[in-house]
């Protein structure tokens, strides 16, 4: 069991039901998008225009011409130099000096990318990271009444979005209430150990669940991880930013 370090100190895989609905258990994990299918496309080929098989009449002898005096030639104007065409701006969010980047899911919630950290995964209403060093983060945002407790979101969440057929030997500790701030009614944290299982090797590690709820509604559902799981404290100045940076940029402090 992980021992109750909680990243929000400076401050004071998806779910299959969203927020207390109902609604059938579906594998964690961003959305995969759905690819364009290429255009059908077809050319038309213009046919030669017929060719008659009778002989042209020959052509009169042109009549010689009185020479004339040579023109001037042409002036050239030197065109302008083209335009240095500007870059395209990053599709991302705004920068964060010293922090990372933001992504804007859901109901307009901005998520904090530390610096390092890339974007594994990215639907409408969620997003997943991966520092590269292994830790991993994914957010999950919707509307619900403000009045509801944190707390609640998570355990009323929680089978979907830690799914046995995945998260095996999952070992889970009490939701805990953290303070709340800002613009943010209720949070709250869970802590997990667990072994992770899919197609290729087991991998243990070790997280927790964050919640929070917002006074106009909007609530956010993360999870932070790392493997090995002895290493999940010492790496919270990594992951932390992620939880810090998003519930800070979600309550306005």
């Amino acid at each position: 069991m992980v021992v109750g370090v909680v990243a929000v100190g400076a401050l004071g895989a998806l779910a299959a039901v969203l927020f207390g609905g109902g609604g059938d258990d579906e594998t964690a994990g961003p959305p995969s998008l759905s690819s364009t299918a290429e255009p059908e496309g077809g050319s038309g080929i213009l046919d030669p225009e017929p060719i008659g098989s009778a002989e042209p009449l020959p052509e009169p002898a042109p009549e010689p011409s009185q020479p004339t005096a040579p023109s001037e030639p042409p002036t050239v104007e030197p065109t302008e130099a083209p335009q240095t065409q500007e870059p395209a701006p990053d599709p991302g969010g705004p920068d964060i000096p010293g922090n990372g980047r933001t992504v804007t899911v859901g109901p307009g919630v901005q998520v904090l990318v530390p610096v390092g950290w890339e974007v594994a995964g990215q639907g409408e209403s969620d997003v997943a990271v991966s520092s590269g060093d292994g830790s991993f983060g994914y957010v999950l945002t919707g509307v619900d009444d403000p009045s509801t407790d944190a707390a609640s979101v998570i355990t009323q969440n929680l089978s979907g979005l830690l799914p046995a057929d995945n998260y095996t030997q999952l070992d889970t500790g009490d939701v805990r209430p953290l303070e709340p701030f800002g613009s943010l009614v209720s949070v709250a944290v869970m802590d997990y150990t667990s072994l992770w299982v899919d197609a290729q090797a087991p991998i243990p590690l070790a997280g927790q669940v964050y919640a929070a709820v917002r006074s106009d509604g909007v609530v956010v559902l993360m999870t932070v991880e790392h493997t090995p799981p002895e290493d999940f404290e010492a790496t919270v100045g990594d992951w932390g930013q992620l939880v810090d940076g998003t519930l800070g940029l979600l309550g306005g402090s």
